[in-house]
C-alpha cells in the first residue's frame, strides 16, 4: 500500500473530503463516502494515483477566486517553496529566513507548489486585467 492511498483512506476515516479528476479533465470535484470507495478502487489501477483523487485542499477566497491556502508556517530551512508576486512566481525558492521570505510568509504568498503559486498568481492579477 502506497503512502498516498494510505493518506486518502486516513481522510476517509477522519471525515476528510475528498475529490476526483475524470481522465482528461483538469477539474476537481468533491465527492461523497461511497463515490470515493468506488473511484478509490478504480483509481488504484491507475499509474499515478495522485492524478485522479487528493484530499481536498483548504482554500482562501481573492475576490472570487478560490486559492489553495498559501503556509502560514516557515519550511524547513533549505525548503523548497514558490511565491506568487503580481509580476509572476518566484520558482524553486529555498527557505534561508532572510527579511523577504518572512515578509513574504507574513503577507500570505508563499505556497509548497509550483501550481498553487500560479493560481495565487492569477487571482491577484484578476483585479487589474482589461
Amino acid at each position: 500500500m502506497n503512502d498516498q492511498f494510505k493518506k486518502l483512506l486516513t481522510a476517509l476515516i477522519t471525515g476528510e473530503e475528498l475529490q476526483y479528476k475524470a481522465t482528461n479533465s483538469n477539474r476537481w470535484y468533491t465527492i461523497d463516502l461511497a463515490d470515493a470507495l468506488i473511484r478509490l478502487s478504480y483509481c488504484t489501477k491507475s499509474d499515478n494515483l495522485e492524478d485522479c483523487m487528493r484530499v481536498k485542499p483548504n482554500v482562501i477566497m481573492i475576490g472570487s477566486h478560490e486559492v489553495p491556502e498559501p503556509l502560514r508556517v516557515a519550511p524547513k530551512m533549505g525548503g523548497l517553496y514558490y511565491v506568487a508576486l503580481t509580476c509572476g512566481v518566484l520558482e524553486d525558492q529555498h527557505w534561508v529566513n532572510n527579511p523577504s521570505e518572512r515578509s513574504w510568509l507574513n503577507n500570505g504568498i508563499c505556497h509548497t507548489t509550483k501550481a498553487a503559486a500560479h493560481i495565487h498568481y492569477e487571482a491577484l492579477i484578476s483585479f487589474t486585467k482589461a
